[in-house]
């Protein structure tokens, strides 16, 4: 009954446009018969609570009943967010400036809060910072996010205000990343994915994966069209760059470098930070951390308590055909 409950909500909310197309990616990756992947579509969400798009995006269409046990879903996700994570916690993280308090010595740069600050704080910000990032208290997916190059910008009060009608109130000194990722994509931050999850005060590290903006945009979100693409444990990308848009890439478009063998400048020491900085927080116990890789070594961006669980078990990244969840359950044992 809940799992029936469950696809009747999933049917009121399909995007039918966007379900088609995830079954013709399907049928042109398997050369598989459309109807027979509809009915395998609506199977897979009432035996494995699954969409469509994680249907797509996991490889479902090549995998067995055993092989598709192993992946870990959205409500076992959802599940693991709300039993892992002190809600104090994950309202720490949910605001990007209460982070920037607790994480500040981390960060690597300099940040303005405007909910306090005066606009002879916010000059003096721009006169010593001739780039900035600002954003939302509360974003997600790249929204409100805006870089802002201030020798562009004619009447410095004018943007002030503007910044705290629209609640922009996150602002921050543009970072210059490793000159090494400029090699890869040179118009975004490119940031580490790191998800660590704790167990008896040990930080474990679920999986790490590098993103990049389309060459497009300033920002590299998945949301915003950018690609993601796994990194190994020596810090090489072994697998091609995915893009939610058209799926995966050998190359990446702006630059034409190659994304498998691409290495990735500080990767341990990237690791070894998201290990320090879960500690500092250990009530929130699963999370997925963003990094920034500068020619000085890794600074952290932001954290979020609930990381994806689909962008990892890509079919087009895994190794073989099993999802995360035996790795979680190997170290959660009787917490899933």
């Amino acid at each position: 009954m809940r799992k029936m409950k469950l696809l009747l909500k999933r049917i009121r909310h399909i995007n039918f446009d966007r379900m088609f197309d995830m079954i013709n990616r399907v049928h042109q990756e398997s050369n598989r018969i459309r109807l027979l992947i509809l009915l395998d579509m609506i199977y897979c969400a009432l035996r494995y609570n699954v969409g469509y798009l994680d249907y797509y995006v996991f490889g479902f269409v090549f995998c067995n009943a055993k092989e598709r046990k192993t992946f870990m879903t959205m409500p076992v996700n959802n599940y693991l967010f709300m039993k892992l994570n002190d809600k104090q916690g994950r309202e720490d993280f949910d605001d990007k400036l209460k982070f920037n308090e607790i994480f500040n010595d981390y960060l690597g740069r300099d940040w303005l809060d405007l909910r306090c600050a005066k606009y002879e704080d916010f000059e003096s910000f721009t006169k010593k910072h001739s780039i900035i990032f600002v954003k939302p208290v509360d974003a997600f997916s790249g929204k409100g996010i805006e870089k802002i190059d201030i020798s562009k910008v004619t009447d410095i009060h004018e943007l002030y205000q503007s910044l705290i009608e629209h609640k922009q109130y996150v602002v921050e000194e543009c970072l210059i990343q490793h000159p090494d990722l400029d090699v890869l994509n040179p118009t975004s931050i490119n940031t580490m994915r790191v998800t660590s999850l704790i167990k008896d005060g040990a930080v474990h590290i679920m999986y790490t994966l590098l993103r990049t903006s389309d060459g497009t945009k300033s920002i590299d979100n998945i949301g915003s069209g950018g690609y993601y693409a796994p990194i190994n444990a020596d810090g090489y990308i072994f697998k091609p760059g995915f893009t939610e848009q058209d799926g995966a890439h050998e190359f990446h478009p702006y630059t034409h470098t190659r994304f498998e063998g691409f290495a990735v400048p500080y990767y341990h020491e990237a690791v070894e930070l998201i290990k320090t900085c879960a500690l500092l927080k250990p009530e929130v116990r699963y999370c997925g951390w963003d990094v920034a890789i500068t020619k000085n070594g890794p600074v952290l961006i932001e954290g979020n308590p609930m990381p994806g669980y689909d962008i990892p078990q890509n079919h087009f990244h895994l190794v073989g055909k099993t999802g995360l969840l035996p790795k979680f359950k190997e170290i959660l044992k009787d917490e899933i």
